[in-house]
């Protein structure tokens, strides 16, 4: 999926997430363009992105941000290093 589907959508990047249901908690998969690891309780995450992560996979539905600069979701954090628009599924 990572190597497929930016060529696919006209993304720019595609970050994929599993849940761990003994910790609770999300962990992001890790790939040659982005090595580190990070993984955050699905309750209590500790960042804006997370937090999306966070409300797309309790909700189970698709979570679109048109504009990351202009969504409350995403006030608290620094949107310079973002893509201009994020999906979550």
């Amino acid at each position: 999926l990572q190597a497929v589907l930016p060529k696919v959508t006209n993304a720019s990047g595609v970050r994929m997430y599993l849940y761990h249901r003994k910790t609770k908690m999300m962990e992001r998969v890790t790939s040659a363009g982005d090595p580190a690891s990070f993984s955050f309780p699905v309750d209590d995450p500790p960042a804006a992105v997370a937090t999306a992560v966070s409300a797309c996979f309790r909700n189970r539905s698709l979570l679109n941000i048109p504009d990351v600069k202009r969504t409350p979701l995403l006030r608290s954090m620094d949107t310079a290093d973002l893509p201009r628009a994020m999906m979550f599924v």
